[in-house]
């Protein structure tokens, strides 16, 4: 959805396996600005909730887990995953291939913060991508 200059989304994850039958929510807001006709920036935020399925596939520790580990028995539930933010850098080579770059930092929240298995609440990320636009 495209408020102004902000695009705001929603997305749904529904894993299907054996092992997570979990959901994910994503949103997010993106405020993209063309700084020349070949050069776009665009900063956004973010944030996640996983249902209950999702956050004790991920972060939570089973007894049978904790009795074959060093962590303790840890039941998550469902509740917000996290907050990210982040900038996106475009450079358009031609009207089909681009580079693109983003650098992103996520803050755990909730149950994934306090789960023993994290090992750190917050991590950072950088990408780089030669891309083709149909």
């Amino acid at each position: 959805y495209q408020a102004g200059p902000v695009y705001l989304d929603i997305g749904l994850i529904k894993y299907l396996g054996s092992q997570n039958k979990g959901m994910l929510v994503n949103f997010g807001a993106s405020a993209p600005w063309a700084i020349t006709k070949h050069f776009i920036v665009r900063p956004h935020i973010g944030a996640t909730w996983g249902d209950d399925n999702y956050m004790q596939t991920f972060f939570g520790i089973t007894p049978l887990q904790a009795s074959r580990s060093i962590f303790p028995q840890f039941n998550a539930g469902a509740s917000m995953e996290d907050v990210n933010a982040g900038l996106t850098l475009v450079y358009l080579l031609s009207d089909h291939w681009f580079l693109g770059a983003d650098a992103s930092a996520t803050q755990y929240l909730d149950q994934a913060a306090r789960s023993p298995i994290t090992i750190a609440n917050t991590n950072a990320s950088v990408a780089a991508v030669v891309g083709y636009h149909f």
